[in-house]
Parts: structure tokens; C-alpha cells; sequence
């Protein structure tokens, strides 16, 4: 894939992406009604690791806390027992887990029982289904969907630890043109720190969504190349969605770093309208940009707002769903960027993160084109 620089600073779109789905994304923002508690998510970030809180009512400051079911977990399940840094695997029922070098292509190797490999080279990945199996994707063993997480009061807490999960308990809402993960927030002591400082890891969150694919007549007229415009179209498509991604946050400002091109780009040719199986034809490459993007936290005044790191993945299918018009399929990572006192470790994190994504981008399959129909 070749790499492109584009400008380094991008503003905000002032256009939202149009979706598949009739439902709002899974995203930061809304009002709170005076009599009831919102869900405060984020499409494609997570705002200092708040992804699991609901925002305090205006009226009632009622402080809020998450429960996690393993509905899907067991602590007989870990993958590596007495291993340090490595907890149950949270996968789901029949799934195999499967280990794979970080900088080689995807094996599909998958076996019954693992030899634990510690190696920063290697990443433990699970094959996840997505969509009720229409697509499949490698995403880290111990994510958790979103759907399988539980809000509830604390002021309803130790009535709760009694009498067990009651039907007052509210599951996070997530649209069905969307699927939701996050990683555990595991927080650890410092190895050699006498004093046992603790370092928190911040969740990772991963959102893959179907929308409906852009046309060149929906892109902003400052975003239209001004020369050779089929050679330039993916990464301002990729920048479209990019930069409407921060207009979805409430980002004041966004960056994109770079740009990774497919080789094979005839899916952002003219689309020719293809009537959906299950065997339509091959997964088309990605075209892939890194970037971040400074959001506030809730309603946090701009002065406080962070950066988070964003990777994304386009996939457009032309012709593909929304009679005929084409499906953009996206993937996002998002990674809230760690206080300035643990650079070390914090960097290790993103080159972790970008191989993971890299990894995640090139396994996506689609198994069933009927989805998009």
C-alpha cells in the first residue's frame, strides 16, 4: 500500500454521514431530559474512557456505575493461566481463539489450545461475527460487546448485589447498522516502582458500521479535488468520513497523519448496481487513515478537551445495498490519548494499537452480501 501525506489540518465537515440505519449512531451527544438518565456512548471514540457511563440528570445527580455480565466468560476460560496481564478470555460461545504474528498476513490458523506467547510481536485475536455472522473480523480476545453491559444506580447498588440482575437494569442501546466493542480497563502496578504506582490502561474501543456510500455530489466543494479526481477520490472519500466523524464528536479540531491506498481501487469507480447474495464476490481492500481528533468530555468546556487516536477503514461497495446506490462500510479504533507521565509506556500502546488495526482492517471478510440488501 502506498502512503500519502495529505494537509495536516482538517476541520470539521459540518455535514453528517448518511446511514443505512433509521436509528442515531452510537456516539457523545444529546441533551438529558429532566426525568430520565441518557446513554452517553460515542460513535467512533471514546471520550477519556467514559464509554460505560451514563450522563447525570439535570435535575437528579445521581451518580451512575457500571456492571459488566460475562455472559460469554468464565474464569475457567483464561487462555493463559498465572500469566501476568492476561485475564479470562471474553469470547463468545464456540468461538476458538487464535494467535497470529502481528506483522504477517493472516494464517486462519485457529486451534483448540494456544501456547501462550508473551512476544510484543504477537497479538491474541479472536475471529469475531459480526452482524449475525454476514462478516467475520480478528479483534482481541478480551473485548467485550457493549450490548452485554449492564447501567445501573448506585443508589440502587447493594439492593441490587441481593436480590441479583432485576428488570429495572437498562443494556446499552446499540443501532442495528452498528457493532460495539471495547477492550478491558485493566490498571496494574508499575513494575520496579517501590511506591506501587498504579498505571491505568485505557479502554480501546472498536466500532464497525454500515452506511450509505457517499457520493462525489454529497462531498463539501472545498473537499472536491481540483485535479485528476479519480486518482485523488479515495482519500477524499476517506477524508469525508474522517472529518464527519469529528463533526459526530463535537471535535474542535481534527488531523489526519497519513493515508494507506489500496492497491486495487476500481471500488471507487462508478457504481454499477449488483443485486446482493450470499456469494456477490470478493471483500474489496480497505483504504485506511490515522489520525486524532481534540473532543470534550461531555459538556466540558473546549479548554478541557483531549485528543484521541483514531484509525479508520473504508470499504465501499458499489452497487452494493440501498437499491443500488453502494454501502460504505467503516471500521474505527479509537484510543484516548494518555496523560503526558507515562510516554514510555503510552507509545507502546499505539504501536501495539496500530498493528492490531492493520491486523483487524486486512481479516475483515464478508461472508454474506445479503446483509446489504
Amino acid at each position: 500500500m502506498g502512503k500519502i501525506d495529505p494537509p495536516g489540518t482538517h476541520r470539521k465537515s459540518g455535514k453528517k454521514r448518511a446511514r443505512s440505519g433509521s436509528r442515531r449512531g452510537f456516539q457523545i451527544g444529546g441533551k438529558t431530559s429532566s426525568s430520565s438518565l441518557e446513554l452517553v456512548g460515542t460513535q467512533s471514540s471514546v471520550r477519556g474512557a467514559q464509554l460505560c457511563h451514563l450522563r447525570e440528570s439535570q435535575e437528579e445527580a445521581v451518580r451512575e456505575t457500571v456492571e459488566f455480565i460475562a455472559l460469554y466468560c468464565t474464569e475457567a476460560d483464561s487462555l493463559c493461566p498465572g500469566a501476568p496481564g492476561c485475564g479470562p478470555g471474553f469470547a463468545l460461545l464456540g468461538q476458538q481463539v487464535e494467535w497470529i504474528a502481528g506483522r504477517q498476513p493472516h494464517p486462519r490458523a485457529a486451534v483448540d489450545t494456544p501456547e501462550h506467547n508473551h512476544d510484543s510481536n504477537y497479538t491474541m485475536t479472536k475471529q469475531v461475527p459480526l452482524f449475525g455472522g454476514a462478516i467475520t473480523i480478528d479483534l482481541p480476545s478480551d473485548i467485550i460487546d457493549v450490548r452485554y453491559i449492564i447501567l445501573t444506580s448506585t443508589k440502587n447498588k447493594n439492593k441490587n448485589k441481593r436480590k441479583g440482575i432485576s428488570r429495572n437494569h437498562t443494556f446499552r442501546q446499540v443501532p442495528d447498522t452498528q457493532e460495539v466493542f471495547i477492550t478491558r480497563n485493566e490498571v496494574g502496578e508499575e513494575s520496579g516502582n517501590k511506591n506501587g504506582t498504579r498505571v491505568e490502561m485505557q479502554d480501546l474501543s472498536m466500532i464497525i458500521e454500515v452506511l450509505e456510500r457517499v457520493d462525489v455530489k454529497d462531498l463539501p466543494m472545498d473537499q472536491l479535488p481540483s485535479a485528476d479526481p479519480d486518482a485523488l477520490l479515495p482519500q477524499t472519500i476517506i477524508k469525508y468520513h474522517f472529518d464527519s466523524l469529528a463533526h459526530d464528536n463535537s471535535s474542535d479540531l481534527a488531523t489526519i497523519k497519513c493515508i494507506e491506498l489500496p492497491q486495487d481501487r476500481t471500488q471507487f469507480g462508478a457504481p454499477v448496481t449488483i443485486e446482493p447474495t450470499s456469494g456477490t464476490g470478493r471483500t474489496p481492500e480497505p483504504v485506511s487513515c490515522y489520525g486524532l481528533q481534540s473532543i470534550s468530555k461531555f459538556n466540558a468546556s473546549k479548554a478541557e478537551s483531549h485528543e484521541v487516536h483514531i484509525w479508520l477503514a473504508l470499504w465501499r461497495l458499489n452497487g452494493v445495498g440501498n437499491n443500488g446506490k453502494g454501502t460504505d462500510l467503516v471500521l474505527t479504533f479509537n484510543l484516548p490519548h494518555l496523560p503526558a507521565s507515562h510516554p514510555p509506556h503510552f507509545q507502546r500502546s499505539l504501536e501495539h494499537t496500530h498493528l492490531l488495526f492493520q491486523h483487524s482492517a486486512q481479516s475483515l471478510r464478508i461472508v454474506d452480501w445479503t446483509l446489504f440488501a
